[in-house]
C-alpha cells in the first residue's frame, strides 16, 4: 500500500512537472489566443438573427462575443485546447452588464443589439 502512494507520489509530481513546463511558454501561449481570436473573429457570419449567439470563451477573448450558432462547439473545441496547455490564465474579470446581451444579424454580421452595435440608418 505504501509503495502503491510513492509511486503516485512520484508520477505525479513528474505530472506536474511536465505541465508546468506548458505554462512557461508565453510565445506560444499568445500564438495560440490570437489563432483562437482570428476562428472567433471569423465566426460571425450570418443570414438571419437567429444563426446568432453569444458565446462566452472567457480570457483573453473578451467577455462576450456574438457568434454563429454553427461555430460554437468549434470554437469551445478550441478555448479547451488552449486551456489544456496551460495558457488559460484569466488577467481580468467581466463586470454585470447593464443590459442582457441580446445577439442578432445586421449586415450579415452577428452582433449584440443590446450595446447598439448594427443599428439600421
Amino acid at each position: 500500500m505504501r509503495l502503491s502512494f510513492l509511486t503516485f507520489l512520484f508520477f505525479g509530481c513528474l505530472a506536474t512537472s511536465a505541465n508546468a513546463e506548458l505554462i512557461l511558454d508565453p510565445e506560444r501561449c499568445q500564438s495560440e489566443a490570437k489563432k483562437v481570436g482570428d476562428l472567433i473573429s471569423a465566426s460571425n457570419v450570418c443570414a438571419s438573427d437567429a444563426d446568432c449567439v453569444m458565446g462566452f470563451f472567457g480570457c483573453p477573448w473578451g467577455c462576450g462575443s456574438v457568434i454563429n450558432r454553427s461555430k460554437r462547439e468549434e470554437i469551445e473545441a478550441a478555448v479547451a485546447q488552449y486551456n489544456s496547455q496551460g495558457c488559460g490564465v484569466c488577467k481580468y474579470r467581466c463586470q454585470a452588464r447593464e443590459l442582457p446581451p441580446r445577439p442578432g444579424c445586421r449586415n450579415n454580421r452577428c452582433v449584440d443589439l443590446s450595446r447598439g452595435q448594427g443599428r439600421h440608418k
